[in-house]
């Protein structure tokens, strides 16, 4: 019971932080600026939103055929059609439950592929490993193109990040870590023969042989290719849909990685970005002399955009997967 209230308050907790920052942030607009965010929306030339939602698909499909890449070292291959369901379910399940995505993405393809889920989960660690790497270069290429405009806020951020690392927190993580290991290593050793415990240590090695699977890939090339692909299209599709709003079609290319990036972290955050992700690109075009009240309804034309996205073609997905998978279960 504690557990489930405890995951009730994690996804009520960033959803209703994302809903008061929405209204606090509208309620600080004077009436003017009111006028001009629903004039904004008014004016928008949705052509290019649709072109940023077509190229966000594309990096959907080449997440899904990435996937095999990782999964071929272990002697598995998924079916590409069931790869891209699945990824679109999990996009559509992280909206609703944090974290759960990933979980979610794995039960698909374990079901309609009989690929052991914990190997699969592994496969989509070590993707989650990869993308976080590329989304730092990304953030530090960023910060060293806008280093005098970015600097007092990348200050203020990094000032709390190091505060909240002192070294004792640093050295109990470490020791928890090795203690941990060591912990699980001598359950194994001295337990292995327990069933339960033999089912525990065959989801750990399958979890760790997922995880060993970017090394061990023969196709390291394309999977790196698709990686630079899958980026490409999520900065492309961001950069086309400034191009809705007069005011921010100008914008330079340190303009649009700086809100790409701060909304990236502002989706990993909290919960699919709810109410947090148009606040932190308005905050973050207003310092390149957008008006808020536009840079507010672009946060919000981009991130409506993408999650109607998301909910639409995840929940298509949830409905032709059985239909694709019939003769298979039969």
């Amino acid at each position: 019971m504690k557990q489930r209230i405890i995951s009730i308050l994690k996804v009520i907790i960033p959803v209703s932080l994302g809903i008061y920052l929405i209204f606090f942030i509208y309620n600080k607009l004077t009436d003017a600026e009111k006028e001009q965010l629903f004039e904004a929306f008014k004016i928008a030339d949705y052509k290019y939103v649709l072109i940023g939602m077509f190229l966000g698909w594309l990096s959907h499909l080449s997440r899904a055929y990435r996937w095999n890449f990782l999964l071929e070292p272990m002697g598995y291959k998924s079916r590409f059609w069931n790869n891209y369901h699945a990824v679109m379910v999990g996009y559509v399940m992280n909206i609703m439950f944090p974290r759960l995505g990933e979980a979610s993405r794995c039960a698909v393809i374990a079901k309609y592929e009989n690929i052991p889920f914990n190997k699969l989960f592994g496969s989509v660690l070590a993707e989650r490993v990869i993308d976080m790497i590329i989304l730092l270069i990304i953030t530090f290429f960023t910060l060293y193109l806008q280093l005098d405009l970015l600097h007092q806020q990348t200050d203020e951020l990094i000032t709390k990040l190091l505060q909240s690392f002192t070294p004792l927190k640093l050295i109990l993580l470490l020791v928890a870590g090795i203690g941990g290991m060591v912990g699980l290593w001598i359950i194994f050793k001295k337990f292995g023969h327990i069933e339960f415990i033999q089912k525990i240590k065959k989801f750990v090695y399958g979890l760790v042989e997922g995880l060993q699977s970017v090394l061990a890939t023969k196709k390291k090339i394309p999977f790196l290719l698709h990686t630079i692909l899958i980026w490409s299209l999520y900065i492309g599709m961001f950069y086309i849909s400034f191009f809705a709003l007069e005011s921010t079609a100008h914008l330079p290319l340190g303009a649009v990685l700086a809100g790409f990036v701060f909304g990236s972290f502002a989706i990993v955050l909290v919960q699919g970005g709810i109410g947090v992700y148009p606040v932190i690109i308005m905050e973050t075009l207003y310092l390149y002399g957008i008006n808020k009240a536009e840079a507010f309804a672009m946060g919000w034309i981009i991130w409506t955009s993408q999650t109607l996205l998301i909910v639409a073609l995840g929940g298509l997905s949830m409905f032709l997967l059985p239909f694709l998978n019939e003769k298979k279960l039969a």
